[in-house]
């Protein structure tokens, strides 16, 4: 019987919060339901299969490598302070989705002007107060206040960000952070 329910595409209808969370995630594996759902799992999954994460060890590494650096640093330019970790393993993870799942070396932990680093905060603390007030669910009300402006613009500098994403300074349109959440 938990096969039947745990394996079926028609019980996983996610609450209609996600919905806000469309225009920054898109429709991939994390919001979307239903056969989009499964149809992104069963695409997803052999890159995790333990063969292919393996591969990514080395960039893995690399990238703990780095993080471990710019902490020291930080460290050492404040001895004594704490340090909020949150923004470090931000900048890591995006450096590791980036070159495994893209190839292409952003290095964002070294290059704390980044743009989509700098909106990010931004998008998610709005899709959050968004969450947490029903008048702001309707898409017509919510791009007419405030925070409806500052996320279109936020949103509109990460999606720029993955536009352009090639260290080259080559214009990639088919790749997009979206397709990979």
């Amino acid at each position: 019987m938990l096969k039947v329910i745990l394996s079926s595409t028609e019980l996983i209808k996610k609450s209609y919060i996600y919905g806000t969370l469309d225009p920054w995630l898109g429709q991939g594996l994390l919001t979307s339901t239903g056969e989009k759902w499964f149809h992104h799992r069963k695409m997803i999954t052999p890159a995790f299969h333990f063969g292919v994460v393996d591969t990514f060890f080395e960039i893995m590494s690399e990238k703990a490598e780095i993080l471990n650096q710019v902490m020291e640093e930080e460290i050492k330019k404040n001895p004594g302070k704490p340090i909020d970790f949150f923004d470090f393993a931000n900048r890591c993870a995006l450096d590791i989705l980036c070159e495994t799942a893209m190839g292409v070396n952003v290095d964002v932990q070294r290059n704390l002007e980044n743009e989509y680093m700098a909106a990010l905060p931004k998008v998610a603390e709005i899709a959050l107060k968004r969450m947490y007030r029903p008048w702001l669910a309707l898409d017509c009300i919510f791009y007419r206040t405030k925070y409806g402006a500052e996320f279109k613009s936020a949103l509109d500098t990460m999606n720029k960000f993955t536009m352009e994403i090639d260290s080259n300074g080559f214009l990639i349109p088919s790749i997009n952070l979206k397709m990979v959440l």
